[in-house]
């Protein structure tokens, strides 16, 4: 993200939104998820969860009254839990799909 979120937060209590990001800089154009996929050339699928940390555009501090990052980088651990749902949905849609190949 480039910055401390919960510091900028605490600094901006009225407008959180000061401290959202642009997706371009607080996403890497090729993380080591994108690399890890290339190795191991098709037989493990990638689950892409940005779309639940960052919207279109930026990438806000806070989703639905909870903190997205502990710090600068990482999510806190009450975030993580609430995209668990999406990531078990997907797990399982792609252990049925590698089953089947």
């Amino acid at each position: 993200m480039g910055l401390n979120v919960p510091e900028c937060v605490t600094d901006n209590p009225t407008s959180p939104r000061k401290c959202a990001v642009p997706d371009a800089k607080a996403i890497a154009p090729d993380p080591p998820t994108v690399y890890a996929t290339r190795a191991a050339a098709g037989k493990v699928p990638l689950i892409d969860m940005n779309s639940l940390i960052c919207g279109r555009v930026k990438c806000p501090p806070i989703v639905g009254n909870v903190l997205v990052y502990q710090d600068s980088h990482h999510l806190t651990s009450t975030y993580a839990l609430t995209t668990a749902p999406y990531l078990e949905k997907q797990l399982l849609k792609m252990s049925k799909t590698l089953s089947s190949a």
